[in-house]
């Protein structure tokens, strides 16, 4: 039962930290696109 619970957590948080990471990542990308398409415009 204890150990069941300690994978259950183990697993969640293994999930969560990835989703974050995932998350993050696409922020990131984002903004370079964002920052990307300001200077082009900002150019012409």
């Amino acid at each position: 039962m204890l150990e069941a619970l300690l994978v259950g957590v183990c697993m969640f948080l293994v999930f969560g930290l990835v989703a974050l990471a995932a998350a993050s990542l696409a922020a990131a990308l984002a903004l370079a696109t964002l920052a990307r398409d300001c200077e082009e415009r900002e150019g012409r």
